[in-house]
C-alpha cells in the first residue's frame, strides 16, 4: 500500500491483543505487523524488555527496521516542529481558551452539530430531518438533553 505515515497501535492496555499475547509478546507482534507506535502497554518494562530480547536476542526484529521507525518518528517531530518546542505560557491560559472567540466557536459547532440516536418523545423540534446530523461537546463536564435521551 505504500502508506509513508506513522502507524499507531490502539490502547494496548485495552486487552485488544494483550487478552491473547502478554506483555512483552504483544509488542513484538505489533511492531511485526508494521506498527510504528505502541499506544499504552499494559507493562512497559516488560515490553522493552520483550522487543529488546526481539531485536538482540532472538532476531525476530531487525535492528535496521526498529532504526527505520526511530528515524520515521524523528523527522515527523521535526516536522511538526517539536525540534523547536517552546512551553506554552500557562499564566492566563484559562481566560485564553474560554475566549469570546472560543464561546462563539463553541456556540456555532453546537448550533450545527447534533446527532440525534433516538427521540421517542419528540423532543429535539427537527422534522422532516433529510441528512445527518452529528454532536460534540466541546467544554462541557456535564451531560446535555441530547446525551440524556
Amino acid at each position: 500500500m505504500k502508506f509513508q505515515g506513522l502507524i499507531f497501535t490502539d490502547a494496548l492496555n485495552m486487552k485488544g491483543i494483550q487478552k491473547y499475547y502478554p506483555s512483552g509478546v504483544a509488542e513484538v507482534m505489533a511492531i511485526q505487523a508494521g506498527c510504528d507506535v505502541l499506544l499504552f502497554p499494559d507493562d512497559v518494562d516488560k515490553a522493552i524488555a520483550g522487543v529488546r530480547c526481539a531485536v538482540l536476542q532472538d532476531s525476530i526484529i531487525s535492528e535496521e527496521v526498529i532504526n527505520q521507525k526511530v528515524r520515521k518518528i524523528l523527522l515527523a517531530k521535526y516536522w511538526v516542529g517539536l525540534n523547536k518546542y517552546q512551553p506554552i505560557k500557562t499564566e492566563g491560559i484559562d481566560a485564553d481558551i474560554n475566549s469570546e472567540q472560543a464561546k462563539f466557536l463553541k456556540y456555532k459547532l453546537v448550533e450545527n452539530a447534533i446527532t440525534v440516536v433516538k427521540d421517542s418523545d419528540l423532543i429535539v423540534p427537527i422534522l422532516n430531518l433529510q441528512k445527518r446530523i452529528a454532536h460534540v461537546g466541546i467544554g462541557s463536564s456535564k451531560a446535555t438533553v441530547f446525551l440524556l435521551h
